[in-house]
């Protein structure tokens, strides 16, 4: 749209020349692209998983896997310098603590899709299902014997 005459010509009877000249260098300059392209790249994975949760299939187990993902791309992201990384890592974080509950944890852990992974292993994992169980079944499943109740 820049680069066209009829823009060009509209641009050149109007007070602002000036700065449409700035605007017009600045689409035109490659490291414009490449910082949209980083942009583009750090986000990808927050698109997908936001489309992932968009659907109608039941993906709570899902959620917890794929920000798991999202955390490990930021972390080897190449584009970022390494405080970037870590302030967008720290942020993505923050924003997980908040919004994860011990249901995403159970749904991991019970997700057929990632039977195998040793979800057994990972102590948030097992923590988050172990407290959902004893609060959703608090007669039968106290804290010192819902791991001999429900064994994993």
């Amino acid at each position: 749209m820049v680069v066209s005459r009829e823009y060009k010509a509209w641009i050149q009877k109007k007070p602002y020349k000036e700065t449409s000249d700035k605007i017009s260098k600045l689409l035109l300059s490659e490291e414009f692209w490449k910082k949209c392209q980083v942009y583009f790249d750090v986000n990808e994975p927050v698109f997908q998983l936001l489309r992932l949760i968009d659907g109608s299939a039941p993906v709570i187990g899902k959620i917890y896997y794929r920000m798991y993902e999202v955390q490990e791309k930021i972390n080897n992201f190449v584009g970022l310098t390494a405080f970037q990384r870590t302030q967008l890592y720290q942020h993505f974080v923050s924003r997980w603590a908040m919004l994860h509950t011990n249901l995403h944890a159970t749904g991991f852990l019970l997700d057929p899709e990632f039977l195998g992974m040793a979800q057994n292993t990972n102590e948030e994992v097992m923590s988050g299902f172990y407290k959902l169980v004893e609060h959703m079944f608090p007669e039968t499943a106290s804290s010192s014997n819902c791991q001999s109740v429900i064994p994993i």
